[in-house]
């Protein structure tokens, strides 16, 4: 028997598991930008990342955790708002 294939929609910003397709429970909004953290560890890695000020990354490396952040989550001038927002979704 066939199963039929299904296609994700990459690209669009909706924050639910990929797998299951629920709505994820960590999701946050800086100046009109969607995040979200899939529990309380990967919300603590993005808080510390954002937190950092010296990041450190391999050069040609996309596979990392990291290298996948959106990149207003890690513009400085966002920081303050990020971690404010961090600090909501820690409190859920």
């Amino acid at each position: 028997m066939r199963e039929p294939i299904t296609w994700s929609r990459r690209g669009q910003v909706d924050a639910c598991d990929p797998y299951f397709g629920y709505p994820l429970w960590l999701v946050g909004e800086v100046k009109g930008k969607v995040f979200w953290a899939y529990n309380s560890a990967h919300l603590s890695f993005i808080r510390n990342y954002v937190q950092a000020t010296i990041r450190v990354r391999e050069p040609n490396r996309n596979s990392s955790l990291a290298s996948r952040l959106p990149h207003f989550l890690l513009d400085r001038k966002n920081r303050s708002a990020v971690l404010k927002e961090i600090a909501q979704l820690e409190r859920k």
